[in-house]
């Protein structure tokens, strides 16, 4: 027998409910960047594949399942929430799946802008902002440069930063004023060398992908521009995209979902926040069943874009 659950979007706090990081929903704004240099403490990193460990996060972080009260960060503009350096230094100036796959890189691994850079005779700052229960842990890096002899050029300069909200679990990259050389970056949120998201292009409106790993972006995202990784149904805002359907809704437990485009992923989450499903069908039509009534919510990833679907099932 079915069992009713009565259907509402999640505007609470919960930060466990994802349990990857394929599941997360992704954002893209603009706002104003605020350099915290002027407050923060000065964190270790400015050098070549540098790592500062134990930096205190100041409240309890969820990311897929997790909870980390400290984190690691590093000067090839990364960190690490399990903080845990990898097993050796010099792969994680290399970004690609091969370092994702070195034991407990991966996992909590949160990249902003994770290439070869160099902090020499720069400066990186952390600080927890604002009072509980919605404080803000930022990590910002001050005028990094390209690794190879460019970076003491007064003019390769990148200006960047992580945030991790309390309570939600929401993490954020911010960018600000750059100048800088040809690069070869990762954007992007790691569970593990399987369970990701990465961005295709640093622009205002980039396509992530939970199949599709990058590793060339070539420059530093413009001045302004924000990238929002939320969990689950908390970030759901139905998009009611046309090259994407999901029939029939309501459904007496049968969904099918039929794109214009390859299907890379489905994600679903009951009305709970709780991760259901994450399936990868790569294919233009996919079926699946529900058994229970309820409200559900999905994120559905086509080479087209990102999807969120709700359904309710009868």
């Amino acid at each position: 027998m079915k069992r009713m659950i009565t259907c509402f979007l999640l505007v609470g706090a919960i930060q466990t409910y994802s349990q990857t990081a394929a599941s997360y929903g992704f954002n893209a704004s603009t706002e104003a960047y605020n350099s915290i240099q002027e407050i923060g403490t000065e964190a270790s990193v400015n050098g070549d594949d540098l790592f500062d460990t134990g930096i205190p996060i100041g409240f309890t972080f969820g990311y897929c399942g997790t909870n980390y009260v400290q984190l690691y960060a590093s000067s090839n503009g990364y960190v690490s929430l399990p903080n845990v350096l990898p097993s050796t230094g010099a792969p994680s100036a290399s970004n690609n799946l091969n370092s994702v796959q070195l034991l407990t890189f991966g996992t909590g691994l949160l990249c902003p802008f994770w290439d070869d850079l160099d902090g020499t005779g720069r400066h990186a700052y952390y600080a927890t902002l604002g009072s509980e229960p919605n404080r803000v842990f930022v990590f910002e890096w001050v005028e990094f440069g390209l690794y190879g002899g460019l970076s003491g050029a007064t003019n390769d300069t990148l200006n960047f930063q992580i945030k991790l909200y309390e309570t939600s679990g929401t993490i954020q990259f911010c960018y600000g004023p750059h100048n800088q050389p040809s690069l070869s970056a990762t954007i992007g949120i790691f569970n593990s060398s399987t369970d990701y998201q990465t961005l295709d292009l640093p622009s205002s409106n980039p396509a992530p992908s939970a199949a599709n790993f990058t590793g060339n972006i070539s420059s530093l995202p413009e001045d302004g521009q924000v990238y929002t990784w939320s969990l689950g149904p908390i970030s759901v805002s139905e998009n009611n995209s046309t090259h994407v359907k999901v029939f029939p809704n309501p459904s007496d437990g049968r969904v099918n979902v039929l794109a214009s485009e390859s299907i890379e992923q489905v994600v679903v989450f009951d009305a709970l926040g709780q991760l259901v499903t994450s399936e990868k069908p790569q294919a233009r039509f996919f079926s699946f069943d529900l058994e229970e009534s309820g409200c559900y919510f999905m994120k559905i990833v086509t080479d087209y874009g990102t999807v969120s679907k709700k359904i309710n099932i009868d």
